[in-house]
């Protein structure tokens, strides 16, 4: 019986071994399993961190592109006005020699310098006039010339006089924006007629020209998402202004209002959410 005692003890003691063995094993390739799956994780993260970077970056360099468009586009802008202005004023030359006028008498204050000419030495495709081109004894008389620069000066001046108005109190025959009777007022600054944005309280937003861009749509900010550089503006009580003389005058109200010359002089930084 001592003999059996003995066998069943080893045997228990064997099977306890085994068992304390096999958990302890277990135990180990568990560990170096969680230690491969942190590394992984690591590894990815570390992957997720340079991406980002690397997308942050090109939104950096995205949004420098843009606005090196924006300053090319107005850049471009000024250039065609001075162009614009330049041919006026050889139109203008070339119409008074057309028709035979001779200013002997006339001096050197006739030609006042133009302020667009320090800017013309920077275009290289503009033509270049020789001296044959000016006749001295062809000259233009001082009135004639003085008529026509008084002339580009009135267009210049005209936006400004246009804007009087909104000073004024038209009293009580001031009228209403009504949605359910009246369209929503537009711009025709690129041609096209563009439906505006609601803007403040009753007034109305740009969706297709800044003080120096006209284009629809706007160019888009990179550095915020769905939003569109802000066009310029009118306030509600600038726009019930303009309405109520546009019904004094006799406007009808049922079509559309084009704002393309009516428009605040003053730009906007502000950003607007396309939705």
């Amino acid at each position: 019986m001592d003999d059996n005692g003995q066998r069943e003890s080893s045997r228990h003691k064997a099977d306890h071994y085994k068992t304390a063995h096999a958990q302890w094993m277990t135990n180990q390739n568990q560990l170096k399993e969680n230690i491969k799956i942190m590394a992984l994780v690591a590894e990815r993260d570390e992957a997720i961190r340079e991406r980002n970077i690397a997308l942050a970056e090109k939104k950096a360099a995205q949004a420098e592109r843009d606005m090196a468009f924006l300053q090319r586009d107005a850049a471009i802008t000024e250039r065609n006005t001075a162009i614009i202005e330049r041919d006026n004023a050889l139109s203008a030359l070339q119409y008074a020699r057309e028709n035979g006028v001779n200013g002997n008498n006339c001096g050197p204050e006739c030609f006042p310098p133009s302020r667009g000419a320090a800017k013309h030495h920077h275009y290289q495709q503009q033509p270049q006039y020789s001296d044959g081109y000016y006749n001295d004894h062809e000259a233009l008389p001082c009135r004639l010339l003085q008529m026509a620069m008084q002339q580009s000066r009135d267009s210049r001046e005209a936006g400004a006089k246009h804007h009087e108005w909104k000073g004024q109190d038209l009293g009580l025959n001031q009228v209403v924006f009504d949605e359910s009777t009246m369209p929503v007022p537009v711009c025709s600054c690129t041609g096209k007629y563009q439906p505006c944005y609601k803007w403040g309280d009753g007034g109305w937003q740009s969706a297709c020209c800044t003080t120096t861009l006209s284009m629809y749509p706007l160019p888009v900010m990179p550095n915020k998402r769905h939003a569109r550089v802000g066009g310029r503006k009118m306030s509600g009580s600038v726009f019930k202004k303009l309405i109520s003389r546009l019904a004094a005058e006799g406007y009808d109200l049922s079509m559309p209002i084009d704002l393309k010359d009516h428009w605040a002089k003053h730009g906007t930084n502000r950003y607007i959410t396309i939705k």
